[in-house]
C-alpha cells in the first residue's frame, strides 16, 4: 500500500477552501444579478454562456485535452512516452 504524502491533507483543505469561496462568489453574484434588470432567466443564461466559453477554453487550450481533440473527441488510448 502506498504511503500518503504528508501534504495531501493540506492540499485537500486548500482545494476545499477554493471550492467554497467560488460557491460564495457565484451565490452572491447570482443574487445581485437576479434582482437587477437581468432577472432570473437572464442570470441563468449569462451563467450558461460563461460555462460554455470556459468549456471551450479548457477543451482547446489545456494540454491534457489535446489527445481527445486529435482523436475527434472520442476517447482513444494516449501513447505512453518513455
Amino acid at each position: 500500500m502506498l504511503e500518503m504524502s504528508s501534504s495531501l491533507g493540506f492540499m485537500v483543505s486548500i482545494s476545499n477552501i477554493g471550492y467554497w469561496l467560488g460557491a460564495i462568489i457565484v451565490n452572491q453574484v447570482a443574487s445581485i444579478l437576479s434582482s437587477s434588470s437581468l432577472n432570473i432567466s437572464g442570470t441563468l443564461f449569462l451563467f450558461a454562456v460563461m460555462t460554455f466559453v470556459l468549456f471551450l477554453f479548457i477543451l482547446l487550450l489545456l494540454p491534457e485535452t489535446k489527445v481527445r481533440i486529435q482523436c475527434g473527441l472520442i476517447l482513444c488510448k494516449p501513447t505512453v512516452q518513455r
